[in-house]
């Protein structure tokens, strides 16, 4: 990414980011986008793949979650590929449930994606 594309995403204030850490080494991410008062979006959880399956990606969850939780919001949601066991199996055992399938256009090309819902109200 371009260094102007990262400032406009650190100075976005509507979008806060979460980074996962081993000692000083980064291994992983999450990003919280605001939609309205009440909706966020997850807008995905990346962890390095030498680093999967260590808790990283719940633990950068978790933080995400609570900031939601803090900041008022009522609704979490996150986009995924359909094909993305992984990533639904995960979304699911954290309580979000499938809503909808959509088309995006992602660079240029149509992406089918599953839309799971977070009610945070519950958590």
């Amino acid at each position: 990414a371009s260094e102007s594309f990262l400032r406009g995403l650190i100075g976005n204030p509507n979008l806060k980011v979460f980074i996962g850490k081993t000692g000083e080494e980064v291994v992983g991410f999450c990003a919280i986008r605001k939609i309205d008062c009440h909706l966020l979006e997850l807008a995905g959880i990346i962890v390095r793949e030498d680093q999967t399956g260590k808790g990283i990606g719940n633990d950068l969850f978790e933080i995400a979650k609570k900031e939601a939780v803090e900041s008022g919001f009522t609704t979490m949601l996150v986009k995924t590929e359909p094909t993305n066991k992984r990533a639904l199996s995960f979304y699911r055992s954290k309580g979000f449930v499938e809503q909808e399938q959509v088309l995006e256009k992602l660079n240029g090309k149509e992406v089918n994606l599953t839309v799971l819902r977070l009610n945070l109200r519950k958590t």
